[in-house]
């Protein structure tokens, strides 16, 4: 789930204000708006199914194809929250699940990768190509949003002399944190520039500057590995 403190500013325009837009006011505004309603024909779609699901599971008798129908209907409801979730961020709308009867606190234990090929297994070819276009949809504006949350944890961090302490502390981090400087021209820069100018620490930059050879290549290496596709959410 998105956290409301940081998506609740998301989306500036409204899909009603999207609605009576002329031609000339761009393409990004239009976009938003056929995302929404992208992402409502899928809940709409979804909700469809899980009245289907309830009424087999109401005929089922083996033990087997109950689980199977309860887990199906566990994994859309869950999935439509989602959906809800990030229609509601980007219209500025509350995100209304009493219909659902969701217990966030009240999870059911399943499979989820193995119910997510089952369900993917029983649509049709052209509510599959729906399924992989909204499921696309929300993977990068949830990836948007926890890169607004990213940001928004390392400002606080570097503008808190306690925090700062901290993150030195955890190895990790800051072996993450020089990952990702040395991946940014302008920083590798001046961080090798840097180190050049300060005699006393030669043997310290002979070290870097062996592992710096390598570094273009690194850099490629790394940036291609984020072209992998994104696992569903």
């Amino acid at each position: 789930m998105t956290d409301e403190n940081f998506v609740e500013n998301a989306s500036e325009e409204k899909p009603e204000e999207i609605c009576g837009t002329d031609a000339e006011q761009g393409q990004d505004e239009d976009y938003e708006y056929d995302d929404v309603e992208v992402l409502q024909a899928t809940v709409d779609r979804k909700l469809g199914e899980i009245a289907d699901l309830r009424s087999k599971l109401a005929r089922a008798r083996s033990e087997a194809n109950k689980k199977k129908y309860g887990d199906l209907i566990d994994f859309l409801i869950s999935d439509i929250v989602g959906y809800r979730t990030v229609i509601s961020d980007l219209t500025d709308t509350e995100c209304d699940l009493t219909d659902l009867e969701y217990d966030p606190d009240n999870i059911s234990d399943y499979d989820s990768e193995e119910v997510y090929e089952e369900y993917l297994a029983g649509l049709t070819e052209k509510d599959r190509d729906s399924e992989t276009l909204a499921d696309s949809i929300r993977n990068d504006y949830c990836d948007d949003v926890l890169e607004d949350v990213f940001y928004a944890v390392g400002m606080k961090i570097l503008s808190s002399e306690d925090l700062l302490d901290a993150v030195a502390d955890c190895e990790f981090v800051v072996t993450e944190l020089g990952r990702a400087a040395v991946m940014e021209d302008s920083l590798y820069d001046l961080i090798f520039s840097d180190a050049e100018d300060e005699d006393e620490e030669e043997e310290t930059y002979e070290a870097l500057g062996k592992k710096s050879k390598k570094k273009k290549a690194c850099k490629k290496k790394g940036k291609k590995s984020k072209k992998k596709g994104k696992k569903k959410k």
